[in-house]
């Protein structure tokens, strides 16, 4: 695929500059605001599904992986 090659070419710098800019464009539809109650508080972040979409769009499904190299629970009260 000709996009394949592009992505190759391209620096990793360059590739992390592309997937930032593409959740950038999109971000007033793709963040969630979480409220939480017991401290008055919201979490913003971006929804995980297109943070995957984007890193797959510029990498290529194939071409990358998600690793959990520590887990950490707190004891939150939400």
């Amino acid at each position: 695929m000709e996009n394949e090659n592009v992505v190759k070419k391209l620096s990793l710098k360059e590739k992390v500059d592309s997937i930032n800019q593409k959740l950038v464009d999109a971000a007033r539809d793709n963040v969630d605001v979480i409220q939480i109650n017991t401290i008055g508080k919201k979490q913003v972040g971006f929804k995980p599904q297109y943070i995957f979409d984007a890193i797959n769009e510029v990498l290529g499904p194939d071409n990358w992986r998600y690793e959990t190299k520590v887990l950490e629970l707190l004891n939150t009260p939400y």
